[in-house]
């Protein structure tokens, strides 16, 4: 009997529950209903459509016109027009929005039953008819200054592979001064047998007349603001001198960090990503100039490399069009078709087809180097160059020894590499002093006493350390 009286009353405890939810739930419905859209959870959608304001119009702008429109008699027909551009003048309304707002109200007109005259109605028409089109608008008329949008990457590539050029079949002789410049561009530190070491001496060989040698050294470790080539005042400085024709050649190694063939050694012996000893590839073929996808520290540097070599390359197009001489250092082109290069940019590919411009395949272990360094230089108007190099030739077999990884310092072993071998130094600096030789001073010449300074620039003192890779 007890049992039955908990079962009844268990039952009637859940009756009323759900009576009570019930209740609850009718509520609810009574007090939300009408209030909320349908939600779709199942079965076929409708297609997505452009979404649309709700008045196509502006409504009161819509208003004010109707009312003028009512209010019109013979007498104030000639000051309507005036009218209805003071009232869409009161409001900030775009040209699209006036005109959809004009023609509704012409639409209405069309169809309202109004009390002035047939010759008043249609003037009106008429007034708000041209006021729909641009030349009732004086500020419509004016012509905005072109600006120049930025270009795509894939165009300015294309501009470059498609830019026609018709070099003068003779070179026409220019005008040089006894200050005979030369600037040696991401030099590092000053050191025995270093470019200039060698062109200072074999300048005063072939060249004993009364002309005097600059060898400037365009880097960072060497003078802070002109050797910053980052600086645009810096760049005009220099591009300024070689274009008014008082730099005579150049010598320029880019930063070749981001390029470097070494970032694909771990690529090539399976490592993973994220075990990686090595830093990761930042180019490739395809994206030449830079991954679209870095971190802040990549990105900053793959720019800063751009922005080098774009001043390296500029550097040369100019040293071409005054016929000076020059020459463009970095690493072979891969033969791996997905790797990068700026053999394989569209830029260079254009200074290749310069007159003048020939391209030198070398090893620099041959030369002296401590691996064996396969290098490529782009060289302009230096026909005895490449006899040079191999008169310069130490060496009869490349060396064994590779720049992969990091040294027992901890420092990489790229670093050192940075600077050319003594034997390759003395081929270039005599190469360069037969050109100069070859096209003698002018004592009429003159140079712009501000551009002067830089042949003070020459550094005496010889550096301890080579410069970081890449400086913050």
């Amino acid at each position: 009997m007890c049992a039955d009286i908990n079962w009844w009353e268990g039952k009637y405890i859940a009756t009323h529950y759900q009576a009570l939810a019930l209740i609850q739930v009718a509520s609810q419905h009574e007090v939300w209903d009408g209030r909320l859209p349908v939600l779709q959870a199942e079965g076929p959608r409708l297609e997505p459509v452009a979404p649309r304001d709700f008045d196509e119009e502006h409504p009161q702008l819509s208003e004010d016109l109707a009312l003028l429109i009512v209010d019109v008699t013979d007498e104030t027909i000639q000051n309507f027009e005036d009218k209805v551009r003071s009232a869409i003048q009161n409001y900030a309304i775009s040209w699209t929005l006036c005109r959809k707002t004009l023609t509704h109200v012409l639409a209405l007109l069309e169809e309202a039953e109004l009390e002035q005259p047939k010759e008043t109605a249609h003037r009106m028409k008429t007034c708000l008819t041209s006021l729909c089109s641009p030349c009732a608008w004086p500020f419509l008329q004016q012509r905005r200054p072109q600006t120049q949008g930025s270009l795509e990457l894939a165009q300015i590539e294309k501009d470059f592979d498609n830019a026609l050029i018709d070099p003068p079949s003779q070179e026409i002789p220019r005008p040089r001064t006894k200050e005979r410049i030369f600037l040696h561009v991401f030099s590092g530190r000053r050191r025995e047998g270093d470019l200039q070491f060698f062109m200072e001496k074999l300048y005063a060989q072939i060249c004993a007349d009364s002309t005097a040698l600059c060898v400037v050294s365009v880097d960072l470790i060497i003078d802070q603001q002109w050797g910053n080539v980052r600086q645009e005042s810096t760049q005009t400085f220099w591009l300024e001198g070689v274009r008014a024709g008082w730099v005579c050649g150049a010598l320029c190694g880019p930063p070749c960090e981001t390029w470097s063939q070494a970032r694909y050694a771990d690529v090539a012996a399976g490592h993973r990503p994220s075990l990686r000893p090595g830093p990761r590839p930042l180019r490739d073929a395809l994206e030449l100039w830079g991954f679209s996808s870095l971190s802040l520290r990549e990105a900053l540097q793959v720019a800063t490399g751009n922005e080098l070599l774009l001043f390296s390359l500029e550097l040369l197009f100019s040293l071409a069009c005054v016929h000076g001489f020059g020459v463009l250092e970095h690493p072979q082109e891969p033969e791996e078709e997905t790797r990068p290069s700026i053999w394989r940019l569209a830029m260079t590919r254009l200074l290749m087809r310069f007159h003048g411009v020939e391209l030198i395949d070398l090893a620099q272990g041959l030369l002296g180097a401590w691996s064996p360094k396969p290098t490529r230089l782009l060289t302009l108007n230096l026909p005895t160059l490449r006899a040079q190099l191999r008169e310069h030739q130490i060496s009869k077999e490349l060396p064994k020894r590779s720049a992969i990884g990091k040294g027992v310092d901890g420092s990489w072993k790229t670093s050192p590499l940075k600077e050319y071998p003594p034997a390759m130094n003395r081929a270039l600096a005599f190469s360069f002093c037969q050109w100069l030789r070859d096209h003698p001073s002018c004592a009429d010449m003159d140079m712009d006493p501000e551009f002067e300074r830089c042949c003070s620039m020459i550094s005496r003192t010889f550096g301890t350390t080579i410069g970081p890779d890449y400086g913050k």
